[in-house]
Parts: C-alpha cells; structure tokens; sequence
C-alpha cells in the first residue's frame, strides 16, 4: 500500500523523516533500517536511526529533535511500522521506496557514493586493492542507482584524476577494473568524497577549513623543509590579509606554486581562501588550476 503524503505534518518534521530516511537509505553500510524515539525534555523528543557497529564514521548528524512526537502519525501514514521494544520501530519497505523515488540522485551525489564505496573496498582489501574487479552489481545495489549511471560518472571520475582503470585484468569500466587513483582519489574519498566542480577540484564554499588544518596537511606533504617554511609564511600572510579585506590573489597564487608538485593542497588552500571571502567566484577566475 502507497504511504500518503507528509502534508500533515509541519515541515520542520518533513525534514527531519526525510533527513532520517536518507541517512538509511544513502548508507546502508552505516544505518540499520531502525527508527528510535526518546522523550528527553517535557516539550522536546529525540529522534535517532540505527547505527552499525565498526564501520567508518557517518555523514549523518544525529539526532534530531522535535516537540512533536510524530510516530503515531508516520504509523497512519504507512511509514513506520512498531517493533517490540518501545520506542523502536523500522521505515516500511513502501517508504524507502518512496524516498528513493523522491530523491532522484544527481550526478555528483552518485560520485560521492561511488568515491565512498571505493574508499570502503580499498580499506577491506588492503594490498589487493586494484587487483580485482569491483561487483559492479553490488555497487548499484548499495548505491541505489542504475548500473549505467555508475559507468557513467566512474568514466567523468576517471578523466579528472580521481579515479583509474585497467590495473589488472583489463580496460573497461564496465566490467568493475576501477580503483582510486593515490594521491588524489584517496585524499578525496578520505575526505568524505565531496562534490567535484566542473574544473576539477573539490571546492565548497560551504565547508570552513581553518589555518591549523592547512599547516597541518603541508607539514605531512613532501614539501621540502625551506617550502614549509615559506607556505607557513604565506599562509599567516593570507590569514591576515583576509581580516582585513586585502587583496589575496597574488599569495594565493604563491602558494599554489609551492605547492605545484602536491596538488592535493590545492583544494585546501582555495578553500582558506574563499572563506568568508566577499566574491568567491571572482577569485577562483583569477587563480590557476590543476
């Protein structure tokens, strides 16, 4: 049976079955198909999902709070279904179907998968990672997404960089012969995958990257000592010119010279640098490119 619309609902807690359904429908590795209510204030309620033990950190931030305790509802609805334990109950097979259906993947969110899964295969098959192919079936299975359109996305992966094909017994995507590519592909996939612009690189102006982090990441690169010194220099110089509203392309660029030979500093430093900046995209015009 259908489950019906949401619409009685307010839409604080739209979002949050939404947000409750993505988190097991987008990482079944990671959620269990279960819903958990508790009462943790007079007027507030707190919503969790399953959790699978030893498996890589989640994406999804929970839990979620409400002043509605919204079961009964999702129950008249056709959402949720009760278990034998209180305050437990687990998203019936018609609502996961209706959030893949409402939620059609785009593009980008079927590389972060595929950037994902990959990062989980490589940790599971340690040195023989690349020498196998991977089950593309499987793949589309997990990542709930046409097998074509894994191809497709594994192929825009492979030209920029992120991903290779080949190693062992063949050349064709189709048949599963891809891995991340090292550096790049693991450093991105190690970083939760996140979405690649048209150019290439993994710019989001959304994610704030502080100087400890930048300082951090150059310190374990293969800079040299005298580069390190000087990146360090150039990146308090840039922290600082960024207080005060200068000008910071030409030591952005500085920087991204030192750094030509490790590129996966690349999207760290751009990010620094168009953080809190007032036209982000006049900057990214202005600088050089991997």
């Amino acid at each position: 049976m259908p489950v019906q619309a949401l619409d009685t609902l307010d839409e604080a807690d739209q979002r949050l079955v939404k947000q409750m359904l993505r988190g097991i429908v987008d990482y079944p590795d990671r959620h269990l198909n279960m819903m958990m209510l508790s009462r943790t204030k007079p007027d507030e309620y707190s919503y969790y999902i399953g959790r699978a033990y030893e498996q890589a950190p989640s994406p999804v931030v929970q839990p979620w709070r409400s002043p509605n305790n919204i079961s009964l509802p999702l129950i008249a609805l056709g959402y949720i279904e009760s278990t034998k334990t209180e305050g437990q109950f687990i998203f019936t097979p018609e609502a996961l179907d209706w959030y893949r259906q409402s939620s059609t993947a785009t593009d980008q969110d079927i590389q972060q998968r595929l950037g994902r899964y990959l990062y989980d295969h490589m940790k599971a098959q340690g040195d023989n990672y690349g020498f196998g192919p991977i089950d593309m079936s499987d793949a589309a299975a997990r990542l709930h997404v046409p097998q074509e359109r894994i191809v497709v996305n594994a192929r825009t992966l492979k030209f920029m960089g992120y991903i290779a094909g080949g190693r062992a017994f063949g050349e064709h995507l189709e048949d599963g012969h891809i891995y991340l590519t090292h550096p790049r592909g693991v450093s991105w996939a190690n970083a939760g995958a996140p979405p690649i612009g048209p150019d290439g690189m993994t710019v989001n102006v959304t994610v704030q990257v502080t100087l400890r982090q930048v300082l951090q990441q150059a310190e374990h690169s293969s800079l040299s000592e005298q580069d390190k010194e000087r990146f360090t220099e150039l990146m308090t110089q840039l922290s600082s010119e960024k207080k005060k509203g200068g000008n910071v392309v030409e030591t952005v660029k500085n920087l991204l010279d030192i750094a030509k030979n490790t590129k996966d500093l690349w999207p760290s430093i751009v990010r620094f640098a168009i953080d809190h900046a007032d036209d982000a995209g006049q900057l990214l015009q202005h600088i050089p490119h991997p």
